[in-house]
């Protein structure tokens, strides 16, 4: 295994959707146990619990699915790896030679929240669990991937130097 140059691992860092998440679970909760308890009967039709339940069920999997999604890189001297969990079981990998340009984003947290940051099935592969912060790598076979980081700045120019650095030892 190739020794790590850069290495980075982000977690999903959105904490209003786990407050909304948890208001949701909690509101659900004390509904089921409302009707289960204080009313000491099944006054309610069994629609409404069974969507109670379900709704329940539903947001618990949404705050466990966030809570365990998580990106991380790793940079060496001759590839990118990448994991965006748990939606990826094994690494992606791309070569450094297979960058045509890289281009770091720092969207404001205003833009973000107009809904700036929205993607549909586009051209751009998007690998970020928290804000719209990182590194668009623009591949020679004109895919175009963006990489979530903390450090954008940081992780553009180490893929910049080892590039330089393997088209050195190329001539």
């Amino acid at each position: 295994m190739a020794k790590a140059v850069f290495q980075e691992e982000q977690k999903f860092a959105k904490y209003e959707v786990f407050g909304l998440l948890s208001f949701f679970i909690i509101a659900i909760t004390i509904k089921l146990a409302y009707m289960f308890i204080a009313q000491n009967k099944f006054t309610y039709d069994s629609f409404s619990l069974i969507t109670a339940v379900t709704l329940l069920v539903g947001l618990i999997t949404a705050f466990i699915y966030f809570y365990k999604t998580r990106l991380e890189t790793r940079i060496t001297k001759k590839s990118i790896k990448f994991r965006y969990y748990p939606n990826q079981a094994k690494m992606k990998k791309i070569r450094l030679d297979e960058i045509a340009d890289t281009k770091e984003i720092n969207t404001p947290l205003a833009s973000e929240l107009s809904g700036w940051t929205i993607h549909f099935a586009g051209e751009e592969e998007t690998y970020c669990p928290s804000r719209h912060k990182g590194v668009l790598l623009k591949l020679k076979d004109g895919r175009h991937v963006f990489l979530g980081s903390k450090n954008p700045n940081q992780m553009a120019n180490v893929i910049r130097r080892q590039k330089a650095e393997i088209s050195r030892t190329d001539i």
